[in-house]
Order: C-alpha cells, then sequence, then structure tokens
C-alpha cells in the first residue's frame, strides 16, 4: 500500500508547532513541511519534547538520508528512554 501524504505544512501557523510537540499533531516521516511560507519546504524525521528531527535541502530527495536520519531518531528516542 502507498503512503499517502498531505500537502506541504506550514508549522509557523495557528499553533501547530505547539501541537507537534504536545502530540495533537501526527505526521508521517517523510510529510513535507515548512517553518515559515518563504522557506523551502523539509522533511519530516520525528520529533520529541521541542525537538523536531528534520532532512533540509539539499538532502530532502535521498533515500540513503531519510533512513539514516530516522535510525538516528529512533536510537535517541530509545536512548532517552533508557535514561528516564
Amino acid at each position: 500500500m502507498r503512503t499517502r501524504y498531505l500537502p506541504t505544512i506550514d508549522l509557523s501557523q495557528n499553533g501547530l508547532m505547539a501541537a507537534l510537540y504536545n502530540g495533537g499533531l501526527m505526521l508521517q516521516p517523510g510529510q513535507w513541511f515548512t517553518c515559515d511560507r518563504r522557506g523551502k519546504p523539509s522533511r519530516f524525521i520525528g520529533a520529541s519534547r521541542h525537538v523536531v528531527y528534520a532532512l533540509h535541502p539539499p538532502h530532502t530527495t535521498d533515500n540513503l538520508a531519510i533512513k539514516t536520519m530516522r535510525g538516528v531518531f529512533k536510537k535517541n528516542q530509545l536512548c532517552n528512554r533508557q535514561l528516564k
């Protein structure tokens, strides 16, 4: 089954960044987003307590970079859980 993404999301609007941090907004890894209307789109990797993991241009179309960053995000999540 093919993954379906939303159109590029501008996280600077209407409290979307806060919603992302508190779990009210869930994005799929690979989702395109910007932090302002003028910015080039980045690829969402993951989010945790005030940190957004993302790939920025020119690496947004590099599948190896996306997989590598996803691995880094998962490893950091596991380490954070073990420290609690």
